[in-house]
């Protein structure tokens, strides 16, 4: 019985009131454990369909690697490369043109588009030690075609991808779990997929930073609004009343959206949250300010 009253507690209005009374630490508790509750199926989703992210978004701008074709790539395939333990295998040294870039000119939405794919494997333990290729002075001034300059340099612990749209790349640690032989490099597809695995740590970021918004920051402005609303009215509510209120109404919510997530895959649903916790809290709270009427 105490259980199926404390879950009629989190669902009922009429018995949602004693939460009002609680430690507003608890209700902060909730808040941020439903934002990283949100957070997981989502980082599930993205990382079993990341390869979507390259074949059918193009988010991070990798699909131009596609255009390479299995001969392009012959070189680095024939050499001893290795990425191992996040970190490019020594070895690698006296099998590839160090410093210097290799240039493949590609048609990329139908455009002449040109990739640069440096291997600059100078010691980075080394505090004396500099890049041999200086993308400032070496790439940022070169004239470019109609579709611009495409940079990818290898490095020992990662790589730096700078797209024509910006000159302020994007460095990207070797992926912990994804040790790869440059000679698996069968084509161009490959490449960009190994490079969308390095880039699901800033990606599974992202997502905890949204939930965050989502589930702490968003909800409380809705709080705050609509505690001015209620101030106005005969049946005020104090803050802190409203905000733990707000943080056991938040809870059906988030099970709704986590629920319909994994049942249905979408890396999207979690946007309408605000929306479901915001229709959720005005019904709750009007519920309330007529028992309030009432007493």
């Amino acid at each position: 019985m105490f259980i199926i009253r404390f879950f009629q507690s989190l669902v009922m209005p009429s018995k949602m009131v004693k939460y009002g009374k609680m430690n507003v630490l608890i209700a902060i508790a909730i808040f941020l454990l439903s934002s990283g509750i949100l957070s997981l199926p989502n980082s599930i989703y993205i990382s079993n369909h990341r390869y979507d992210l390259v074949d059918l978004q193009d988010s991070y701008h990798l699909q131009v690697f596609t255009k390479l074709t299995s001969e392009d790539l012959l070189p680095f395939r024939q050499s001893t490369c290795t990425v191992e333990s996040q970190s490019m295998s020594g070895l690698c040294w006296n099998h590839v043109q160090e410093g210097e870039p290799y240039i493949f000119e590609v048609t990329y939405e139908e455009k002449t588009t040109n990739i640069y794919i440096v291997f600059d494997l100078y010691d980075i333990h080394d505090v004396e030690a500099s890049p041999t290729y200086n993308i400032v002075e070496q790439f940022n001034p070169l004239a470019s075609p109609e579709g611009g300059n495409y940079l990818l340099v290898f490095y020992q612990d990662g790589v730096y991808y700078q797209t024509p749209d910006s000159q302020r790349g994007k460095e990207l640690a070797y992926a912990q779990g994804h040790d790869f032989p440059l000679s698996n490099l069968d084509n161009g597809t490959t490449l960009a997929y190994r490079l969308i695995d390095m880039y699901m740590a800033d990606i599974r970021m992202e997502i905890s930073f949204n939930t965050f918004l989502i589930c702490v920051v968003y909800t409380l402005i809705f709080v705050i609004i609509m505690w001015l609303v209620y101030k106005t009215t005969q049946t005020p509510f104090g803050f802190k009343e409203m905000y733990n209120i707000g943080a056991i109404a938040s809870i059906v919510p988030m099970m709704i959206i986590v629920v319909t997530t994994l049942i249905f895959p979408r890396d999207t649903f979690m946007f309408y949250y605000v929306t479901v916790f915001g229709l959720y809290y005005i019904i709750v709270l009007y519920r309330i300010s007529q028992l309030k009427k009432l007493a």
